[in-house]
């Protein structure tokens, strides 16, 4: 017998039900999502199949596919997960068109709840929503949903019923992670709780024009000026933060979580764990999710997500430039690509930790010597905040399988923007 052959039949022994003509059609998409979430890739086309021969109960299909959609998004808010979170997981292989089906069943879902004045829906819920564009219903409601955006998509119907077919499939197995955010309906009206997530920080937009300005500029030396500014700008905002607020309990470590995209996510997982040391924060990585949970105070967590960012920008631009003279080497390309990104990320860390000590000596001459104190409070806090809320951790080993690579992330890393006087002796 065949790998194949082997392979479906090991597929078919999985299935939990096979589906026939007299099965409900929600019971038969219910059966193929779930038969498919289990790899088995015969599902979909048994659906098809049936699908085929009842043309008459299209519309029952369209229906049946938009509430279980609906049924399963509702499901996993109460299994921890966010808006910008889901999507990100349901289209980790960056299908665009999953997405925008994906976007659109959170839409009709959503639209139950943000039409409902009784129902308080946390504002970065909100803002999740809207980024995602997941607040607009543009299709006719008294229409099924699929027939219109098959057309919108311009594809036929059944293509667009097994797009739907594997987003339930993406969602019907989604394991349950740590809830940071109440769902709608769920956050209390407290404006104690809703000032722990304050909507604006002016630190913040000062940093992202002083990134944009660097980014554009044609002239390094301005560039290093400016993102060097925002280092200092951030790193001082967070210790005068301690400082105000080191003597109550007002401020305490929150998490937050952050996409980390395939491929190199391992990599990049180790980037924004340095970019968060270097800020006062832990990081763990999930990564059967792709994600990263950030732990660390309010003001910390933003630096980090907005250093991380302007970094990988720089890393994979660099490392694309690069990439070419590792492949004709003795080293694969991938294996250059990763080992490049873990030299960057480790000589990052070496000059963000260098710039943290220099922005707290400067600190100190404001504050006194107690700005010491404050921070190993505060670096206290997060580690126990870590420690309860992931009690089974296991530290992640970097592996370099490309000496070239790595020392060209080095270099580059040297050359990143953070401000001239940082720069690091090779």
């Amino acid at each position: 017998m065949g790998k194949q052959n082997r392979q479906r039949r090991g597929h078919r022994q999985r299935r939990i039900d096979v589906p026939t003509a007299e099965t409900p059609i929600h019971t038969l998409l219910e059966i193929a999502a779930r038969n498919a979430s289990y790899g088995d890739t015969e599902a979909i086309d048994d659906l098809l199949h049936v699908f085929y021969n009842k043309p008459s109960d299209q519309t029952l299909f369209e229906a049946a596919l938009q509430d279980l959609a609906r049924t399963l998004i509702a499901q996993t808010w109460q299994s921890g997960w966010q808006p910008s979170e889901l999507v990100h997981y349901v289209t980790k292989s960056r299908n665009e068109r999953r997405r925008r089906f994906m976007v659109d069943a959170m839409a009709a879902q959503a639209s139950g709840y943000l039409n409902d004045p009784a129902v308080f829906v946390h504002p970065d819920w909100a803002q999740q929503l809207t980024e995602l564009g997941a607040t607009h219903v543009w299709w006719d409601v008294s229409l099924p949903h699929l027939s219109q955006w098959a057309r919108q998509e311009r594809i036929s119907v059944v293509d667009g019923l097994t797009t739907g077919v594997e987003v339930l499939a993406r969602l019907m197995n989604i394991p349950p992670i740590e809830p940071l955010l109440a769902p709608p309906g769920a956050f209390p009206h407290s404006p104690d709780l809703r000032a722990a997530h304050p909507s604006g920080n002016k630190m913040l937009d000062r940093v992202r024009a002083l990134l944009a300005k660097a980014e554009s500029s044609e002239f390094p030396e301005e560039a290093d000026a400016l993102i060097g500014k925002v280092q200092e700008l951030m790193t001082r905002h967070s210790i005068d933060h301690a400082m105000v607020h080191s003597t109550t309990d007002a401020d305490v470590p929150i998490r937050r979580r952050i996409p980390v995209d395939d491929p190199y996510s391992s990599q990049k997982a180790t980037l924004v764990a340095v970019t968060a040391r270097a800020n006062g924060c832990r990081t763990v990585w999930l990564k059967d999710v792709g994600l990263t949970t950030i732990v660390g105070f309010a003001d910390d967590l933003e630096s980090v997500e907005v250093l991380y960012t302007s970094l990988l920008v720089q890393a994979t631009t660099e490392m694309a430039a690069q990439s070419t003279q590792g492949a004709a080497g003795s080293q694969s390309s991938k294996s250059f690509r990763q080992s490049f990104l873990e030299g960057f990320a480790h000589r990052i860390d070496q000059r963000l930790s260098a710039a943290r000590d220099m922005a707290t000596n400067k600190a100190e001459a404001t504050h006194g010597a107690g700005v010491g104190l404050v921070l190993a409070g505060r670096d206290k806090a997060v580690d126990e905040t870590v420690n309860r809320s992931f009690p089974h951790l296991r530290t992640k080993r970097v592996r370099v399988s490309s000496y070239d690579g790595f020392a060209a992330g080095q270099a580059a890393a040297d050359e990143a923007t953070l401000g001239a006087h940082n720069r690091l002796e090779p």
